[in-house]
């Protein structure tokens, strides 16, 4: 998986070590913006980085899948993607990774009962929906809230 930078990312903590006493341990949240847009991806990806949110990015469905793991705890999808639509793919993770958090982009408005209506019709089960154009620093803080990781 790629950082903003494009460098391999590894895994990092935020706070102290668990003492194996049964206590949780916060992880830095882990998320992938599907967008190809790279700009726009990149510009989010720094914004969620800002956030204190480990941040990867892919252009399309398939980069998408060969670079998600079970290590992805959310994916913000772009609905208009080439090759596959942003809806295709969020089917095929949600079916692949059942405990994936699924927020759509793009350049329309859904409420929140259209968003159930619909995702849950066509089975990507997406928890927010999030209208194009958006400023990256107030979409980093929308899904910072929506994703929390503890181990």
């Amino acid at each position: 998986m790629r950082s903003r930078h494009g460098a391999v990312c590894s895994s990092s903590s935020d706070g102290p070590p668990s003492s194996g006493s049964g206590a949780f341990r916060a992880v830095k949240p882990r998320v992938m913006v599907i967008d190809d847009d790279g700009g726009a991806a990149r510009q989010i990806a720094i914004a969620l980085e800002l956030e204190g949110v480990e941040a990867h990015t892919a252009s399309d469905g398939d980069q998408a899948l060969a670079a998600l793991t079970d290590e992805i705890d959310l994916v913000l999808i772009e609905l208009m993607l080439p090759r596959r639509s942003g809806l295709e793919l969020a089917r095929e993770l949600k079916s692949r990774f059942p405990k994936l958090r699924i927020v759509l982009t793009g350049a329309y408005h859904l409420s929140e009962r259209q968003l159930a209506l619909w995702g849950n019709s066509v089975g990507c089960s997406a928890i927010a929906f999030v209208p194009k154009p958006c400023e990256p620093a107030v979409v980093a803080a929308f899904v910072k809230q929506k994703v929390t990781r503890v181990e």
